[in-house]
C-alpha cells in the first residue's frame, strides 16, 4: 500500500537535493574567494571617505607584474608578464594611475612611447631612479622629449 504523502515526500526530497547543492556551491564560492584573498588576488582598501573598496584581482595582478618587471614598462609587456589582455591592463592602469600607485613616462612626441611603472620609481624630481629605467629598444625611435 502506497503512503498517502509519498507525493510531498518526493517533493521535499528533490527540494532538498537543490538546496543541498546550491549549498555546495556557496562553500566552493566562499573557499575560493578566500584563497583569491591569501593569494593576493582580491586587494581591499580605504577610501578618501575611510569607506572598504574592494577592487578585483586584476589591479592587484597589474601591480605585482610590475614590481616583477621592476621597470618602467609598456602595456604590452605588463600584459604579457600578467598574462592579460592588453586593455583590461590599460583599465587597471587608469585606476591604479588615479589612486596614485602608478606613474608614467611619455618618452618621445608618440603615445606609443608612454611607460608606466610604481609612483615610488621616480625621485623628487620626477625623474626615473636608475634601478628602474625602460628599456630604451622598446621605443618607437620618435623624437625625444625628455
Amino acid at each position: 500500500m502506497q503512503n498517502l504523502h509519498e507525493p510531498a515526500i518526493k517533493e521535499l526530497e528533490a527540494k532538498l537535493e537543490e538546496i543541498l547543492a546550491q549549498a555546495e556551491g556557496f562553500k566552493s564560492s566562499i573557499q575560493a574567494l578566500k584563497n583569491l584573498s591569501t593569494n593576493g588576488a582580491i586587494v581591499s582598501k580605504v577610501d578618501n571617505n575611510k569607506n572598504i573598496v574592494s577592487s578585483t584581482g586584476i589591479l592587484a595582478i597589474v601591480e605585482q607584474s610590475l614590481k616583477k618587471l621592476n621597470k618602467f614598462a609598456k602595456i604590452h609587456q605588463i600584459a604579457t608578464t600578467a598574462n592579460l589582455e592588453a586593455a583590461k591592463v590599460r583599465g587597471a592602469i587608469t585606476t591604479l594611475l588615479n589612486d596614485k600607485v602608478v606613474t608614467k613616462v611619455q618618452v618621445t612626441t608618440s603615445n606609443g612611447d608612454t611607460f608606466w611603472g610604481l609612483s615610488d620609481w621616480k625621485d623628487s624630481s620626477g625623474a626615473v631612479k636608475k634601478e628602474h629605467i625602460y628599456d630604451e629598444s622598446e621605443l618607437l625611435g620618435r623624437k625625444v622629449i625628455i
